[in-house]
């Protein structure tokens, strides 16, 4: 059969068309990177970034890193606030954001509890995002982990191609 090209403004991508053998370009479908933990954490304040949770995960092309952290309940003394963020690779790191802060009575701190980042023009290969958190007020003391009955942890996913 002879080979017929196709100039691309002759086609209507609007239209759909079937294809047969392989198309290149095509988008996969996304993959998760997931950890967790149960363990408690104990974060005495300003003392620096600490790295709670680390999952390693390999690319294939140049993509843009999708980064959720959720946390469970957490332990507070006196007027403190939780701090996260996300690392790629040791080299760049994203907002830093509450996690959570002093509650009222018991010991429970108010907050949100998950955190959201981005890193884009990733490139292809290994990578290892790091869920780092530190306490920002000095003489206080935060509990990662501390209030969860139902031993659900704190998790992080990446979502990548």
């Amino acid at each position: 059969m002879a080979l017929s090209k196709i100039q691309a403004e002759s086609m209507n991508l609007a239209d759909t068309y079937a294809f047969s053998g392989s198309v290149s370009g095509a988008s996969a479908e996304h993959k998760i990177a997931h950890t967790s933990t149960t363990t408690n954490r104990t974060l005495n304040g300003a003392t620096g970034w600490v790295d709670h949770l680390s999952v390693t995960f390999t690319t294939t092309q140049i993509v843009t890193l999708h980064c959720i952290g959720q946390f469970a309940h957490g332990y507070e003394q006196e007027a403190m606030y939780m701090q996260g963020r996300f690392d790629l690779d040791g080299s760049s790191q994203s907002d830093e954001l509450q996690i959570f802060k002093q509650g009222q009575g018991a010991y429970m701190a108010y907050g949100s509890h998950n955190l959201t980042g981005f890193f884009t023009n990733v490139s292809a290969g290994s990578h290892t995002i790091k869920l780092q958190v530190k306490n920002g007020v000095a003489g206080t003391i935060g509990i990662m982990n501390y209030f969860d009955d139902a031993n659900n942890g704190d998790h992080i996913w990446v979502m990548y191609k």
